[in-house]
């Protein structure tokens, strides 16, 4: 027995069309999109970079440092820790799309890094423990011995109530290697399972054998495992941020006047450009003798001195500068 089965004609255009998703404005500015950084910009996927001064953009304290010797705060928020002679500098040579980097301009290597609070022990970073983040960074050089140790520390360069994470590294087979042109990095680091100390302040990253002449820029700690493109903030948004831990008088001199607030005494006060992270340690050069601080916080800056409104003496200070580093 023969049995005919027939099928109607099928107009193949018509069922593609019908089969298209309508993805109106925004769905066809995404697709028309050529790069992933285009997408995160249309998407307003910003803010998602924990470090400060990333790009090497503020350098409120100058821009070349020894580099021998303990603690130095470098570019904002940046410092090196212990090296040989030679200078860390800001240096010009900088990957497309950023306008400087961070030089060993040593004749040794040195130790250097950067730090970000813990939210959870009292920082306001948007950093918490117990998640996976990626590092990533920009880097020219021969970093082929250069270590990345990851630790939950109190103080930068000491062990005390030491949380070890993670060392990337030559002999742990996750260092790093001889990078001719600017090359760009990234680093999981997984802190799931690590818990931070009640002392610990910070998550501090700290690049070992930073190498003789190399570079360095475009640092950034996220949440994922997949770095996405570097998250370039303004100068403006960028300085402030920093301004949290250390502000520096920059500028014409003398700067801030003291004023006469009762018959005996002369009065100065300061407010910071932003609230600082504590009530900084001030370093303060003053013109008259017999300055005393006054009630001093995290908001501003005070100090009294002792002089009637016919004391032929100008009081103010001609330089200054105030640390709230971790």
């Amino acid at each position: 027995m023969t049995v005919k089965v027939s099928k109607p004609a099928v107009n193949l255009r018509e069922e593609l069309a019908d089969l298209r998703k309508p993805t109106g404005l925004a769905g066809e500015a995404m697709l028309r999109a050529e790069t992933p950084q285009e997408q995160f910009q249309l998407i307003g996927a910003g803010r998602r970079n924990l470090i400060i001064n990333g790009a090497m953009q503020v350098w409120q304290r100058g821009t070349s440092f020894a580099a021998g010797g303990g603690l130095v705060y470098t570019a904002d928020r940046f410092w090196r820790y212990s090296g040989t002679s030679g200078n860390i500098e800001r240096s010009t040579d900088a990957p497309t799309g950023f306008a400087y980097s961070w030089y060993g301009n040593t004749t040794g290597v040195f130790s250097g890094g950067t730090t970000v609070e813990i939210e959870n022990n009292g920082g306001r970073s948007g950093f918490f423990p117990q998640q996976r983040y990626v590092y990533s960074f920009y880097l020219k050089g021969d970093f082929s011995n250069t270590h990345l140790s990851v630790n939950f520390r109190n103080t930068i360069g000491t062990g005390t109530d030491e949380v070890p994470i993670i060392t990337f590294s030559k002999a742990n087979g996750n260092g790093f290697g001889n990078y001719s042109d600017w090359t760009r990095v990234q680093k999981v680091i997984d802190t799931t399972g690590y818990t931070p100390h009640a002392n610990n302040k910070m998550l501090d990253l700290e690049f070992g054998n930073f190498p003789v002449g190399g570079k360095a820029t475009g640092l950034q700690l996220e949440v994922g495992k997949v770095a996405t493109p570097f998250e370039h903030r303004s100068y403006g948004e960028e300085l402030a941020a920093c301004q949290r831990y250390f502000w520096k008088i920059i500028g014409s001199k003398p700067t801030f006047y003291a004023f006469q607030y009762v018959a005996s005494h002369k009065f100065m006060i300061i407010q910071f450009p932003v609230e600082m992270r504590v009530t900084p340690a001030a370093s303060i050069t003053f013109v008259g003798s017999g300055w005393t601080s006054y009630q001093n916080d995290r908001q501003h800056y005070k100090a009294y001195v002792s002089s009637t409104p016919t004391d032929t003496v100008v009081y103010y200070i001609t330089d200054g500068q105030w640390d709230a580093e971790l």
